[in-house]
């Protein structure tokens, strides 16, 4: 019979959510396990500066988010490989004169924000928490069953047969998390009526530092500033936001065809899209659990919202 693991927190999910909620307990006197279901990989991935060298996937982060990696001693990690700051942001009305435009400076600050690839954040978390004698990292494991116990902890069966117990329990298993299905916790799903294509571009000219978002009839769209080593400012992660009908049609479209209206659809704002990756789409659907909490159990992240 296995022998069952106690720990005062387990986190299922080491994501960017779940890893930085592991870091910040690193160290702590508390008995810390976080589960994933990939295996463990710490090697940073390759920076190609090629037009499908960058992860699909970025995250703005905020300073507050910058301040609170900086304190775990993450930031350092991410700021070595493959940031973008940016000083400004301008959004304006495809079809009215209607136009907000920020800037750095206006709130006394360097930055209002940096653009990150997600995995550079995940893999600057998962070398983080390596480094903690109090966290243990089970992967890959999956979850199977979780059951509540009458003293308000929970236990956890993992598809390899091992028995965990939890005086709390974390979900930070994305947005179709297991953990909140198993906890019979009730959500509200609503359809946006949208589907997102995400890609990165290579512009003519200059992002020049800035997060740039036109509203267009069909959906928003925008244009998020990437970097490079050498600090070439002509990438941008785009994020078009449209009615599916219109979407798959864009989909449908060759690299040059999709770049050209990508290009009109933007006011050739930074000159020519040059060069256009390799595109995602994906249905815009929001998820909000009715509560975060209950005894012994916590959604974050997209598990909660």
């Amino acid at each position: 019979m296995n022998s069952v693991k106690t720990y005062d927190v387990i986190i299922v999910g080491a994501g960017i959510v779940g890893g930085a909620l592991a870091c910040a307990l690193g160290g702590s006197d508390l008995k810390v396990a976080v589960i994933e279901a990939q295996p463990l990989n710490t090697d940073w991935p390759e920076q190609s500066e090629a037009i499908d060298g960058f992860d699909a996937r970025v995250s703005a982060l905020t300073l507050a988010s910058k301040n609170f990696l900086n304190s775990m001693g993450v930031w350092e990690l991410i700021a070595g490989r493959r940031v973008s700051p940016y000083r400004e942001m301008h959004v304006w009305d495809a079809e009215g004169t209607g136009n907000i435009h920020f800037n750095a400076q206006d709130v006394n600050q360097p930055v209002l924000g940096h653009i990150v690839e997600n995995r550079i954040t995940s893999k600057a978390l998962l070398q983080k928490i390596q480094q903690y004698n109090n966290i243990d990292f089970i992967a890959p494991a999956k979850l199977e069953t979780i059951q509540s116990g009458d003293d308000s902890s929970y236990q956890l069966l993992l598809d390899d047969g091992r028995t965990l117990d939890a005086a709390l329990l974390v979900a930070a298993d994305g947005a179709n998390s297991k953990v909140r299905n198993l906890a019979g916790m009730e959500m509200r799903e609503w359809d946006y009526g949208h589907d997102a294509i995400v890609a990165t571009v290579k512009n003519e000219n200059s992002h020049q530092q800035t997060a740039w978002q036109r509203f267009l009839p069909e959906g928003p769209l925008a244009f998020l500033p990437l970097s490079t080593a050498d600090h070439h400012q002509q990438y941008c992660s785009i994020v078009w936001s449209a009615i599916p009908s219109y979407a798959e049609n864009l989909m449908a479209l060759d690299d040059a065809d999709f770049s050209a209206a990508l290009g009109t659809a933007f006011e050739n704002t930074l000159g020519e899209v040059l060069e256009v990756s390799h595109r995602f789409s994906f249905p815009l659907r929001q998820r909000h659990a009715v509560g975060y909490v209950k005894t012994g159990l916590a959604l974050v992240g997209d598990a909660a919202h």
